[in-house]
């Protein structure tokens, strides 16, 4: 059984309200776990046989590699939406949204060939696109005022697309758009 961050139990009273813990694995794993397993599991909690550490190898790793991404990125035209509507942006469990176009050969398109978005706050959202021949700045400020709101909706659910589990907004009204514009999808009202 693995433990992810921030998902074990702090005591047996935890494990024993939350048999959660022991779905959501049985979920990821697409097994399932056997009632001996679990009380096995929690025993062994109970009696301290458990270490639970972390540690920051993957980070380290991926700090390494920051000057790459980081010119990956630059390489990129970059769209910085300021939100000025009633309607916040929204994020999710997975912040980085990247939108490919339509494969043209074996290898499909290159990093640079992708849009990026991602939702800096609920006022700023950030678009890294194909750097194109026009001249002037790679850095852009797209102002949204109110009669844009269509637009933030659009991009809200272009944000929320690649969510693994979780949409978050700042505010209700977000998250009840993405919701009804689901339903309509899966009711077959929109295509």
């Amino acid at each position: 059984m693995e433990s992810r961050p921030g998902s074990f139990p702090e005591s047996v009273e935890d494990l024993d309200r939350s048999e959660r813990l022991f779905d959501e694995v049985d979920r990821d794993r697409k097994k399932t776990s056997s009632p001996e397993l679990r009380a096995r599991v929690k025993e062994d909690i109970e009696r301290g046989a458990y270490a639970i550490s972390m540690n920051n190898v993957q980070h380290l790793q991926f700090m390494e590699d920051l000057p790459r991404w980081a010119n990956l990125f630059h390489g990129q035209y970059w769209n910085v939406y300021i939100n000025k509507t009633q309607e916040s942006f929204v994020t999710s469990d997975n912040p980085v949204v990247v939108v490919s176009p339509e494969r043209k050969n074996f290898y499909g398109p290159t990093f640079l060939q992708r849009t990026h978005f991602f939702a800096l706050s609920p006022e700023i959202c950030i678009q890294a696109v194909e750097p194109h021949r026009r001249m002037g700045k790679k850095l852009r400020r797209i102002t949204l005022f109110p009669d844009k709101e269509d637009q933030v909706s659009q991009l809200n659910l272009t944000l929320a697309s690649q969510a693994r589990r979780y949409v978050y907004a700042r505010d209700r009204e977000p998250l009840e758009g993405i919701l009804r514009y689901v339903e309509a999808v899966t009711n077959g009202e929109l295509k």
